[in-house]
């Protein structure tokens, strides 16, 4: 019985200690990976490569916008954990290539993988425990550059509560998980053999809008015409 006592009276204090403030919150191994091979593909149906594309782990400060959002110039408020400084990041592109027989006898398809490991540090905004995380592929961040994007998440896939002791086991998310999808107007996946990525085309917003106006006009010399 008192064996029992002497260990559960430290373990007590370790977690009055972090309730109230006075031990860090120990970081935490997450594991975020496409777990199989995959096909990429852009707009136009040619094929992503190693070069062409980014993949970034993050979440959003502000919501997640919507396509027209982007594209109307309304911003895009992504947080990625690569730069935020209370996440450490080693992302690796494991490879691409090509597989011969990938879309059926005799057809090749360049196809990738990609795992990151990621070291929580804290539970700051906007990693607080329970925010949804998500992955963003780009063949650029901004907007002006008519880049492509592709972003895609699952409700399994969460920040984790830091906890005053050690978790040896990371925290695995894949796209293999049930339930993943692509946010809507970002890309789509066809699930199969494996996946099967489909980029989207990002307008430059001052083109957008501009394409938007002459549509409006025209609209309006419709309406003009009944009349």
């Amino acid at each position: 019985m008192r064996k029992i006592i002497s260990l559960v009276a430290p373990i007590n204090l370790v977690v009055s200690a972090f309730l109230f403030g006075q031990i860090e919150p120990i970081p935490r191994l997450l594991n975020l990976s496409s777990s199989e091979t995959f096909a990429g593909q852009f707009a136009d149906g040619t094929e992503w490569t190693h070069e062409s594309m980014t993949f970034e782990l993050g979440t959003f400060s502000d919501g997640v916008p919507t396509y027209s959002s982007v594209v109307g110039g309304g911003g895009f408020s992504w947080v990625n954990a690569d730069t935020y400084n209370n996440v450490t990041i080693s992302w690796e592109t494991i490879w691409f290539g090509w597989i011969d027989d990938y879309y059926g006898t005799g057809q090749p398809g360049y196809v990738g993988a990609f795992d990151g490991n990621f070291n929580l540090m804290s539970n700051d905004f906007p990693f607080g425990a329970g925010n949804q995380l998500y992955i963003w592929g780009y063949t650029s961040p901004d907007p002006a550059d008519n880049p492509e994007w592709i972003l895609f998440t699952n409700p399994s896939w969460t920040v984790p509560l830091l906890e005053p002791l050690p978790n040896p086991l990371a925290v695995l998310y894949s796209l293999t998980d049930p339930g993943t999808e692509i946010v809507e107007g970002f890309g789509s996946m066809i699930l199969g053999s494996g996946q099967h990525l489909i980029s989207v085309a990002i307008p430059e917003p001052s083109t957008y809008a501009l394409i938007f106006g002459i549509g409006l006009a025209g609209l309006l010399g419709i309406r003009r015409l009944r009349r």
